[in-house]
């Protein structure tokens, strides 16, 4: 399960996407990536692009709209087809 979000209790800022491997229960910080610190607006959007990467467009701190792509194995550590049970 992927999830973006400002992730911080104040402002809108440390966009983040964050991965959980057992439906939601945990969001481990190792499988975290923070993709922008400063102060923005905060809104996001995740898509899969192919198997092993995800999109996200986000208002950020340096443009209105930013999308950038993202390798699964750099979120999780591990290519997503060695977690995957068939």
């Amino acid at each position: 399960m992927l999830f973006s979000n400002p992730n911080t209790t104040k402002g809108r800022n440390r966009i983040t996407i964050k991965a959980s491997l057992d439906k939601g229960l945990t969001w481990l910080p190792e499988h975290q990536i923070m993709l922008n610190e400063a102060e923005g607006w905060g809104y996001s959007c995740l898509t899969m692009i192919d198997e092993e990467t995800i999109g996200i467009l986000y208002e950020s701190s340096v443009a209105h709209m930013t999308f950038q792509a993202v390798k699964l194995t750099d979120l999780l550590g591990v290519k997503l087809s060695d977690i995957i049970k068939d």
